[in-house]
């Protein structure tokens, strides 16, 4: 059986995500033999690869993207989003050698914007291809109105 390590989730006691990293890979009791982070652009990529150069390197599993809901009012354009959400995720997604990128996306109100944002993620997993980045899409999001919040809504 193999173990990921939630670098967002776990060690909360520890401030610093960098810091909770280094405290995950040091510690050979835990057994650990991944990585995933929810949000680790609060860290530049120079300081990822510092702190991951003078450590011991677990494998990196996945990474969320930037929330779209985060970085601007409604449904961007591709273009758009490409430049504010999807640029900077590949970066990060590189620099970690993952092979896997949760999208997550924004509310929606109406059908129309449920199209707009199905579109975006059929974009999103066309601009990840040729790195071989898989896009994934959690039915997690405890938002009231966030596209594709339950599992039910995913099967549809």
């Amino acid at each position: 059986m193999r173990f990921c390590a939630n670098l967002s989730t776990l060690c909360n006691d520890i401030p610093k995500l960098t810091e909770r990293y280094i405290h995950i890979v040091q510690r050979k009791d835990y057994q650990f033999d991944a990585i995933e982070c929810q949000n680790p652009y609060d860290v530049s990529v120079d300081d990822w690869k510092e702190i991951m150069s003078k450590n011991k390197t677990l494998k990196w599993i996945l990474i969320n993207s930037l929330p779209l809901y985060d970085q601007t009012n409604g449904i961007p354009s591709f273009n758009d989003y490409q430049q504010i959400v999807l640029a900077r995720t590949l970066a990060y997604a590189k620099a970690f050698n993952v092979n896997k990128v949760h999208l997550v996306m924004t509310d929606i109100e109406n059908e129309s914007e449920r199209s707009k944002i199905i579109d975006l993620v059929y974009q999103a997993a066309t601009f990840f291809q040729p790195h071989h980045i898989m896009c994934l899409i959690e039915p997690i999001s405890t938002r009231l109105n966030y596209y594709l919040r339950s599992y039910s809504t995913a099967i549809d």
